[in-house]
């Protein structure tokens, strides 16, 4: 989803999860100057947003380059495996 705006909505359609769930996520992720979410129901990313997922993405990529370079592959759950060691 290569957009300067989305709605929470579109969030919950793609992870399939309830509308109040991301809601709930979105308000604290406000709060902690992530996101921009006002009475539009728009959310934009701030630059400290921004930054964070730029951030995240990079370890994702440098895991996943990690668990391949020691044989674990796609077939073996690779995206898996990254999601939990990133967390």
């Amino acid at each position: 989803m290569e957009r300067d705006e989305i709605r929470n909505i579109d969030i919950a359609n793609r992870l399939g999860v309830a509308r109040a769930t991301v809601t709930s996520m979105i308000r604290k992720l406000s709060k902690n100057g992530y996101i921009q979410y006002g009475d539009d129901k728009l959310i934009k990313l701030t630059k400290k947003g921004r930054n964070f997922g730029e951030d995240l993405y990079m370890k994702h990529l440098y895991l996943t380059d990690f668990l391949i370079n020691i044989g674990i592959d796609k077939k073996r759950g690779l995206s898996n495996g990254t999601c939990d060691l990133e967390r």
